[in-house]
């Protein structure tokens, strides 16, 4: 087999797995960079030449993945996040690029946070990313799934300051913790009537606990997560979620209420509704 050859198959077991042409090609280019350092240009000028047998090797592995619909970030066993090494598999959702952007963009608004707190954490992304950009801020990292759990615990092993704590955002805040500076969370939000909708590489992959909300109750964490912030922000903390982009409105009138600044909706890097922010102003009052 030479590199031309295995470029064709392999965009064909992507494709076979669900994704489109466009994608497959892309996932072809990541891949070259990502298990082996090459660039496009590298790997066009010995694409004529048989592959080695470590290569061989590799590529069957990863190409059988692909073609039974495994997302590619499964296959690879990892991603790149925020600057960040995050190790990832089955039994974790896979960040997104949209989430990336949004704590890249509050580790710009913040830079001397003291404490912070990531609610629904999963990987641990959003809390190792801040804790990338903030060296001497102390992050904590609520997850309560326990196939998640061990994915969280590993990633936050590269901080010493990041602060896994096994709870569920459901439920109260299981800790006194107070004055944090800022609460961020990317919680469930699919309705489970859009399940069908979704491509099968999320779909029949990603765990449904991390995605899926009742239909009947599509905010359910975030009436939560607005009083957790009301617990456990200092006055002029900020509070900002990640949200479906249908139901941005509908969150920020959740945090409409006494104590809190008008909430804020922000848009994602592909232009979408998808991010609500605001300041908690009042002194909470159970």
């Amino acid at each position: 087999m030479n590199g031309n050859e295995a470029h064709k198959r392999f965009v064909e077991a992507a494709q076979a797995g669900g994704h489109d042409e466009r994608e497959a090609r892309a996932i072809w280019q990541a891949w070259l960079q990502d298990r082996w350092g090459l660039t496009r240009t590298q790997w066009m000028l010995h694409e004529h030449e048989p592959v080695s047998d470590v290569f061989a090797g590799q590529w069957e592995l990863d190409t059988q993945q692909l073609r039974l619909g495994t997302p590619y970030q499964y296959t690879l066993g990892w991603v790149n996040f925020a600057g960040v090494h995050l190790d990832l598999g089955p039994g974790v959702l896979i960040p997104r690029p949209e989430t990336e952007a949004w704590v890249l963009d509050w580790s710009k608004r913040l830079p001397h946070a003291e404490r912070a707190l990531d609610v629904c954490s999963g990987s641990g992304c959003i809390a190792v990313g801040l804790a990338q950009a903030w060296p001497k801020a102390t992050v904590y990292a609520v997850e309560w799934d326990a196939d998640a759990w061990p994915w969280l615990i590993k990633n936050a092993a590269q901080f010493p300051d990041v602060h896994p704590v096994n709870a569920d955002a459901l439920a109260p805040p299981p800790f006194a913790l107070t004055s944090l500076d800022l609460l961020l969370s990317n919680p469930p939000y699919i309705p489970e009537g859009e399940r069908e909708t979704l491509a099968n590489h999320v779909r029949d992959y990603e765990p449904g606990v991390a995605l899926f909300v009742p239909q009947t109750d599509p905010l359910l964490f975030y009436r939560s997560l607005v009083e957790w912030g009301e617990r456990l922000l200092r006055p002029g903390g900020w509070w900002s979620v990640e949200c479906h982009t249908d139901f941005t409105f509908d969150v920020a009138q959740l945090v409409s209420r006494p104590g809190w600044s008008v909430p804020e909706i922000r848009a994602d890097i592909f232009g979408k509704p998808r991010f609500v922010e605001a300041q908690w102003l009042g002194i909470f009052t159970p």
